[in-house]
């Protein structure tokens, strides 16, 4: 890939002298796990965590169905809001997929979910992934 933009900037260069190549901001982003002080392993693992928070509810129709219904239950005359899974390149959709969790109900319902599946499932799987995110996501904020 590298090479491929290498030769169109060639080609770019060639047609006009004066044009400006940048990196794209995007994909610069995706590299902050590079900048990060790797001794605060709560700043490297935080998207992991909201990325399994979501496989974990979304990824499991009877976790889902809880998820809906806890919502419906608390919030009757609002519609139901499902979690947002993250973009590996697309920062816009990180930042969507935060700010559905970062609502007090959609995460207040989500960390019922987790207990409710924790506390029901006989599956040991489920409830080591319940208890470690239950773990992780009740943490006290970083001090970044």
């Amino acid at each position: 890939m590298a090479e491929e933009i290498h030769v169109v900037q060639r080609k770019v260069k060639q047609v006009n002298p004066l044009a400006l190549f940048t990196h794209c901001f995007a994909h610069n982003l995706n590299r902050v796990n590079v900048v990060c002080d790797t001794t605060m392993s709560d700043v490297l693992n935080f998207f992991g965590t909201v990325e399994l928070l979501f496989t974990f509810v979304e990824g499991s129709p009877t976790r889902h169905a809880y998820f809906v219904g806890v919502q419906r239950q608390s919030n009757p005359d609002d519609p139901a809001l499902h979690l947002k899974g993250l973009s590996e390149t697309r920062w816009n959709c990180r930042a969507s997929s935060l700010r559905r969790l970062a609502t007090e109900r959609v995460y207040h319902d989500a960390m019922a979910t987790i207990e409710h599946a924790s506390s029901t499932t006989t599956d040991g799987s489920v409830r080591g992934t319940a208890a470690g995110l239950l773990l992780s996501v009740s943490l006290s904020p970083c001090s970044c």
